[in-house]
């Protein structure tokens, strides 16, 4: 309230007109209204019958329209809160903010299938079931799976097993023994394949990275993995007779078989 008086104010010093309602009510110990300089226009509250200010013509005649009460008159009792909260409870009808003991008390009456697994789904409201059946919604496991919504999908020793699968080796023990030594393999196999007159390979040219239309890529012949699994030495696998230009596809698709 005081916000918005300090707006009003301010507009009226600019010499502006109010683009938004304003009902300026000051609240004393009795909770009774009083008038104020922004208020030009009165009425009378219909079940009290005291005095209501308004700012605006417009929003006295909706007012009146509408038949609206003071703040006093409009507070909701206990008892009528109740009956609000059971009415609630036994149409399904959920509230804005839903409290734990609503929760306790919800009772599921209609129920359907997951379409995916076959599990039993429970609604408290006819209208909520035949929107899952239109929309064919899933449970939480079967949603979880479809949408990747569930981040506790895959486990610590999966993800450990396919980053050692990706990397050539059987097992997390032995990815971590023998990972740093490979490393060190490739970084020399490359090491030497850079020292090689690369500029002499044919389509070195249109040398380019993924996704490019018509980039070519350095390919060896004998790839990186196949020499650090039969043990060939990295100068080997890095020699210019070993090296050949591909097209980026065709390395990709190498690389991916490998």
């Amino acid at each position: 309230m005081k916000r918005a008086a300090h707006r009003a104010a301010f507009l009226l010093r600019k010499g502006e007109l109010f683009p938004f309602h304003l009902v300026l009510i000051v609240k004393g110990n009795n909770d009774v209204p009083k008038k104020t300089k922004f208020s030009e226009w009165s009425r009378e509250c219909p079940i009290c019958k005291k005095p209501l200010y308004y700012s605006c013509k417009r929003y006295l005649n909706r007012a009146i329209n509408n038949g609206s009460s003071c703040n006093t008159c409009r507070k909701i009792s206990d008892k009528q809160k109740q009956q609000i909260r059971e009415y609630n409870l036994k149409n399904g009808v959920r509230p804005p903010n839903r409290t734990k003991e609503y929760r306790e008390k919800e009772v599921h009456t209609h129920f359907k299938k997951c379409p995916r697994c076959n599990k039993e789904m429970g609604y408290t409201s006819k209208r909520g079931l035949k929107t899952a059946i239109n929309g064919k919604t899933l449970c939480h496991s079967c949603a979880g799976i479809v949408y990747k919504t569930n981040n506790n999908r895959i486990t610590d020793e999966a993800t450990k097993k396919m980053r050692a699968t990706k990397a050539g080796f059987n097992s997390w023990e032995e990815y971590l023994e023998k990972y740093p030594l490979k490393k060190q393999y490739k970084a020399k196999v490359w090491s030497h394949t850079y020292k090689q007159p690369l500029k002499t390979l044919e389509h070195f040219d249109k040398r380019g990275r993924c996704g490019v239309e018509g980039a070519w890529q350095i390919d060896h012949i004998i790839s990186v993995d196949e020499g650090w699994k039969k043990n060939i030495d990295a100068k080997i696998i890095g020699h210019i007779s070993n090296i050949q230009m591909l097209p980026w596809k065709k390395n990709l698709e190498k690389s991916n078989n490998t």
